[in-house]
């Protein structure tokens, strides 16, 4: 019984690690709740990039959380509004998440 103990005690011990708020993954659908601009007419067009739709202007790639399914169209042009969200700690995303506002 002893061993199992010694054995089991260092796992125990790094179970019990106590999280940073930056460690800690935010819960979230696919952005967070820090609003860092709205963006008013941007143009751009939809492309695929991995499964993934996203909406490519000339200098920014952006990852729309509520895409609406009728402009899943590759290479369909495309005017929005929109709210940036800040990339959460330690995420790599396909593009800057966005929540679209009004699509023209």
């Amino acid at each position: 019984m002893k061993k199992l103990f010694l054995t089991l005690a260092p796992f125990l011990l790094l179970s019990c690690k106590n999280t940073d708020a930056d460690d800690a993954a935010p819960i979230m659908g696919c952005f967070s709740d820090e609003v860092i601009e709205e963006v008013r007419q941007v143009e751009g067009h939809v492309e695929i990039v991995g499964n993934t739709y996203v909406i490519e202007t000339e200098s920014r790639r952006y990852y729309p959380c509520d895409f609406p399914s009728t402009l899943t169209i590759q290479g369909k042009q495309v005017v929005f509004d929109a709210s940036l969200f800040a990339i959460p700690p330690h995420f790599r995303l396909v593009g800057q998440p966005i929540r679209i506002t009004r699509i023209y």
